[in-house]
């Protein structure tokens, strides 16, 4: 108990923890066990599973769905009327259940006990029941739209929604802001500024976005510029669905994903990458944005790798990226592979960076020291070492609040972080602000 409140749990599963959660369910492994292994709380273990799978309606080899209670000892003949010719029993007929006036539903009593679903049971390929399935896909895709309906519609009453109108309608009608509104009377309102707006636009108040002379004035983003990205021919058979297979058939690789990092536009730019199994992040200096460039940071990589005895596919197995056009050659990382242990590169749908989370998280981090709209024109490659460093020398909670360096020497030994250029900080000098890079007082 004590070690479950020491240990911090994040509610929230990812698919990568939901394959592992179905394929722990058909080994028969136990909740606990499983919220060890992906780093959560096991009642979240339990919630996801209970929350999350669905309910499928089929029968067993040679014999149809059938959840009635009495389909063993059921002697009933005929149901069908439009059949007379039917010798059958009824019970054997997958119109049992809807035109017999004894149907009474069974349910399996192991639907009521962990694990509440029916992978890992024995008696799965001969039951006829109803039968409660927790699949990874399908649980991302219902809990992702929890996750969207939850947050829509709107927080107020229709009393509060009225008392608002009352006053605001009659305001702006004079032409005062929504501001000055909110700074004459600042105890009226019990929503911000931005949702008051958002209610405006929803025409859920006698005035409209046409009463308010600001709104008027802004012209709406231009969301829907067509960016640059990779040709279609590159993503066939790369896609993220591709991906999500092809990690679940193969849980044991390691997964890699990689990002590009900008400056000053048409200014040098990082190439980071970031290895999940110990979070630890690889930031190269491009010298441009392009997939030249890209490419020949990842044959030195490997060049370096397999001076230090380290073969890529064992860092780069499963490559996650998105569709800059600075990835558009990914046979060219492919090709760092051998038959024997490929290099698969897989990339984001569009506008969802979200895919790749994780490296988006050590990004906002790198930023605190590279501060967004800075060049990076006058950095090398060993004052990128340097960041790197430090980056990967404070301490993750959720490595158990060890460094990825640490994690990294664990798993791959001293030999990556030489070839890297990485050396550990210690604690207490780790710099995470633009005042690393400033110039040492001599």
């Amino acid at each position: 108990m004590d070690q479950d409140k020491k240990k911090p749990h994040h509610r929230q599963c990812t698919i990568d923890d939901r394959l592992v959660i179905q394929h722990r369910l058909n080994e028969g492994i136990s909740f606990n066990a499983i919220a060890k292994e992906i780093g959560k709380h096991r009642t979240t273990v339990s919630l996801e599973v209970r929350r999350n799978s669905v309910a499928v309606q089929k029968g067993a080899f040679g014999r149809p769905f059938n959840d009635c209670a009495h389909r063993r000892a059921c002697n009933h003949r005929q149901l069908c009327e439009d059949k007379p010719d039917c010798l059958r029993k009824c019970s054997i007929c997958a119109l049992c259940n809807q035109a017999c006036p004894d149907y009474e539903k069974e349910r399996c009593p192991r639907l009521s006990v962990p694990p509440y679903v029916c992978n890992g049971c024995p008696k799965q390929q001969h039951c006829t029941l109803e039968k409660h399935v927790y699949d990874a896909r399908q649980a991302n895709t219902i809990a992702h739209d929890l996750l969207v309906t939850s947050r829509q519609g709107i927080c107020i009453t229709p009393e509060e929604l009225a008392e608002i109108d009352d006053l605001l309608t009659k305001r702006v009608k004079l032409g005062q802001t929504i501001n000055h509104i909110y700074q004459t009377d600042p105890g009226y309102f019990n929503i911000c500024q931005d949702t008051l707006r958002k209610y405006i636009a929803l025409k859920l108040f006698t005035c409209r976005n046409g009463d308010l002379s600001k709104k008027m004035r802004m012209r709406p983003r231009n969301a829907n510029r067509p960016p640059r990205r990779v040709e279609s021919d590159c993503i066939k058979g790369r896609t993220y669905i591709d991906y999500l297979a092809y990690r679940e058939a193969n849980l044991h690789l390691p997964i890699a994903q990689t990002d590009t990092v900008i400056g000053r536009v048409g200014g040098k730019v990082l190439l980071t990458i970031l290895l999940l199994d110990c979070d630890l992040l690889i930031p190269i200096l491009l010298e441009h944005k392009t997939a030249a460039c890209v490419t020949a940071a990842y044959q030195d990589l490997a060049q370096r790798l397999r001076a230090h005895g380290i073969e890529p596919p064992r860092l780069l197995a499963i490559t996650l990226t998105d569709r800059g056009t600075e990835f558009s050659a990914p046979t060219a990382i492919e090709g760092l592979g051998t038959p024997e242990n490929p290099i698969r590169v897989f990339y984001c749908d569009p506008n969802s960076s979200f895919q790749k989370g994780a490296i988006e998280r050590a990004h906002t981090d790198l930023r605190r020291i590279l501060t967004s709209g800075s060049s990076f024109d006058h950095l090398t490659q060993h004052d990128i070492d340097r960041i790197a460093s430090h980056h990967n020398s404070y301490i993750r909670p959720i490595l158990g609040n060890r460094t990825p360096i640490a994690v990294a020497r664990e798993r791959y030994g001293q030999a990556l972080l030489d070839a890297l250029n990485i050396t550990e900080i210690p604690p207490c000098d780790v710099i995470l602000t633009p005042a690393l890079l400033a110039p040492r007082q001599p």
